[in-house]
């Protein structure tokens, strides 16, 4: 009968150590932002192939700054619409 104590000890102990646990990581989700941006998607991509988040963004930049050229020679006969 006392192992059966000792184990419900252990379990109480284990218990109260997940529930500290739990809060903690409560005070931590609270401090999170509710959403997802543009500037967390690219620092996951650049953490995760190397790239460096700036390297990227600069790309984006001269892509969008070459589009009206891009576009102007894919769609013909709408240089206005462009």
């Amino acid at each position: 009968m006392s192992d059966l104590y000792t184990n419900l000890d252990d379990l109480k102990k284990d218990l109260a150590e997940k529930k500290d646990r739990f809060e903690a990581l409560k005070k931590v989700v609270a401090t999170l932002e509710p959403r997802v941006d543009d500037a967390d998607i690219g620092a996951v991509i650049a953490r995760r192939t190397g790239i460096p988040l700036k390297k990227m963004l600069t790309a984006e930049k001269d892509r969008l700054v070459r589009m009206e050229e891009f576009l102007s020679a894919k769609i013909i006969g709408q240089d206005k619409a462009i």
